[in-house]
């Protein structure tokens, strides 16, 4: 049996339907909380990007855009 595809058209429905957050205040704890909880397993590079993709995550909650 072939594979099927699926095909995601990127809207703001779309966002919304993948966003896993209800508020930045949410979106912002669970990202500090990462950090606190793997400080001593991620490297300084590690939360950059973190912090990267969590600045793109901030219009559509948890999902970078």
């Amino acid at each position: 049996m072939a594979k099927e595809k699926i095909e995601i058209i990127a809207s703001v429905e779309t966002y919304e339907n993948l966003s896993s957050f209800k508020s930045i205040e949410e979106l912002n704890e669970t990202v500090r909380s990462h950090v606190e909880i793997n400080k001593n397993t991620l490297k300084k590079t590690h939360i950059a990007v973190l912090k990267v993709l969590h600045g793109h995550s901030a219009k559509h909650l948890g999902v970078s855009s």
